[in-house]
């Protein structure tokens, strides 16, 4: 099941996309630009979003479920089971650190990778899978037989029998065997075919043996080849005595006696069998251990998703958006409108609660108006409340802030950022009370983000307190908690 992963107080600018009106349920990509805190999306999360323009229209409005964020999207298709290096995506939003989880997705099919090394900000290109040991200095042709590949200096040793795969990125790709130990800095290495099969029983170390018993051969074996059997860093030569078909579950070898013990599983490699190149690879082909291939075919435009580090700020953000998913049918919109986040249709309906606060400290606080005629924020930090205004423009806001004893405070709102008075001012007369205020604010942009503080006052003469506490039975001093909410209207 999604998970949605919720941010009520930012917006996003649709530079790409949203411009026609499919039937619901259309899957498109969209690329956005924002400043602010968009949640980073992983496989499996979600957020919905709206136009903010269609907040105050008569004709509804339309919710759409975006799956999936990241830095870039494929320039080039992947194919099912092709090895690759790279990726051609487009300018990256966001800059890709070596190392960092990059996820795939395209609809419902997604696969992880890594990248092997930093990609920048507007790269168009990312290394993917485990970085190359190496590359071709001279090309191989396609069925010619090998026995050594001319290679770039290897960043990595290479040890018998380790399989390494040629990959000329997208184009093709071939495994083969290391039949010498390689050691890193080399320029050349020594390969063989695939070994043809493994042990089926272990061999004791001090044991005289004239034949092995393997799984069935998936090549022939030719009397008179070196095999090398190799377990880890363990490695023994023998030799083959008869011919063995493709199949076959024994080779018959030359008498020897077991340098030590190997195990079922123990690699046959025959090392006197080429490699066949199965395709021309030029001198860009990579040799690469374990590389990355596509689990599925991967379409233009699948979405690269930084699992790592990768940000919804900045530039070029993907979006996958699934169209018409509550409210009215699909719209068409220009380009350059506004998305918001909308978790249903009754985010910006009547009686809904768009935010609230309340503050009660276990110890109590104090607070004593000096502002003559003049509201000042009570605590900006913990008694303030935001918010994103409705479809219709008006909210109800009710507050209390905590118990005034002796004297006179008036209390009301005021715009966080601005310190502007937001509607009317309520006044307590001189006594003890646990005073509280409602009243209707019109006029607000729907769709804006607002952050109201509630705030104090006094007149000329005598200036109250207010205190703000989580009272218990048998406290000695008074106090209340302090609360703010707004409802839509």
């Amino acid at each position: 099941m999604a998970i949605d992963v919720l941010s009520n107080y930012v917006e996003a600018t649709v530079t790409t996309g949203g411009t026609t009106a499919p039937a619901a349920g259309t899957v498109e990509t969209w690329t956005v630009t924002t400043t602010e805190n968009w949640p980073v999306l992983a496989s499996g999360q979600q957020i919905r979003v709206m136009d903010k323009a269609q907040l105050g229209s008569a004709s509804g409005y339309e919710i759409m479920l975006a799956t999936a964020m990241g830095p870039g999207q494929l320039t080039t298709a992947l194919g099912s089971g092709t090895a690759y290096t790279s990726l051609a995506v487009s300018a990256l939003a966001d800059a890709i650190a070596s190392g960092d989880g990059l996820t795939l997705i395209s609809g419902s099919t997604t696969q992880t990778t890594t990248a092997n090394a930093a990609a920048a900000a507007g790269a168009t290109t990312i290394d993917v899978g485990p970085a190359p040991v190496g590359t071709l200095t001279t090309a191989l042709t396609s069925g010619t037989a090998y026995t050594s590949l001319a290679t770039s200096t290897l960043s990595a040793a290479l040890s018998v029998g380790e399989v390494v795969t040629l990959v000329d990125s997208g184009v093709a790709s071939q495994p083969f065997a290391v039949s010498a130990a390689a050691a890193s800095g080399a320029t050349s290495v020594a390969v063989c075919a695939l070994a043809p099969g493994t042990l089926s029983a272990a061999l004791a170390s001090g044991t005289a043996y004239t034949s092995l018993a393997v799984t069935a051969l998936t090549a022939a074996v030719a009397s008179g080849d070196s095999l090398t059997l190799v377990s880890g860093s363990t490695t023994q030569v023998v030799t083959a005595s008869a011919a063995a078909a493709s199949g076959a579950k024994s080779i018959s070898v030359t008498s020897f006696t077991a340098s030590a013990a190997f195990p079922i599983g123990t690699t046959v490699l025959d090392t006197t069998t080429p490699l066949t190149a199965s395709a021309a690879f030029p001198t860009t082909t990579h040799l690469v251990v374990s590389p990355f291939a596509a689990s599925a075919a991967f379409p233009d435009g699948t979405i690269v998703y930084d699992a790592t580090s990768g940000t919804a700020n900045g530039t070029g953000v993907a979006w996958q958006v699934t169209r018409g998913l509550e409210g009215t049918t699909p719209v068409a919109h220009v380009s350059d409108w506004t998305a918001v986040p909308a978790t249903t249709a009754a985010n910006m309906t009547s009686g809904r609660l768009l935010g609230s606060c309340s503050y009660a400290p276990s110890i109590g606080v104090q607070y004593a108006p000096s502002s003559v005629g003049v509201l000042l924020p009570m605590d900006p930090v913990n008694v303030t409340c935001a918010f994103r205004a409705p479809a219709s423009g008006t909210v109800w806001a009710t507050i209390a802030p905590g118990y005034t004893n002796s004297g006179y405070v008036g209390f009301g709102l005021t715009d966080h950022t601005t310190g502007s008075q937001v509607g009317a001012v309520a006044f307590t007369n001189s006594g003890q009370s646990l005073p509280s205020s409602s009243q209707m604010v019109t006029g607000l942009t729907p769709g804006d983000q607002y952050q109201w503080d509630l705030a104090l006052g006094t007149n000329t003469g005598n200036a109250g307190i207010v205190r703000v506490q989580n009272w218990q039975i048998n406290n000695q001093y008074y106090g209340a908690p302090a609360t703010m909410a707004v409802w839509a209207i």
